[in-house]
């Protein structure tokens, strides 16, 4: 009995509440966590997540885009670079912003929101 309460998985439940700002973005945003943790707790996780994104790890790939370390030639590869880095595709248009001098990725990002925004 104690070897099979060792074994369970803490319980799980979503949190679709962490960014209420559209019906959408609720539908795609949502923070897993262990039930019992609070919506200001979800809300400050990932406030924390969206900084370290927007401060450290897009600049960093922004960099390597400038170097050519990087150099995606169309949106399948910008994306498959953008998911190696763990930044999901919303982040497209802070990708954009920070690439202010590397205008071949500026018109890839520009190029993949227009798709992306026809194709729904």
């Amino acid at each position: 009995e104690e070897e099979q309460k060792q074994d369970e998985v803490a319980p799980w439940s979503v949190n679709v509440n962490v960014i209420p700002s559209s019906e959408v973005q609720a539908s795609v945003q949502r923070s897993w966590k262990v039930a019992g943790a609070t919506a200001e707790e979800d809300a400050k996780e990932v406030e924390a997540a969206a900084a370290m994104l927007t401060e450290t790890v897009i600049p960093s790939m922004v960099d390597r885009f400038r170097s050519l370390e990087l150099s995606p030639v169309d949106g399948r590869q910008l994306t498959e670079a953008l998911h190696a880095q763990g930044v999901n595709v919303r982040y497209l248009g802070a990708v954009h912003r920070a690439s202010g001098r590397v205008p071949y990725v500026q018109a890839l990002c520009e190029r993949e929101m227009v798709a992306r925004a026809a194709k729904t």
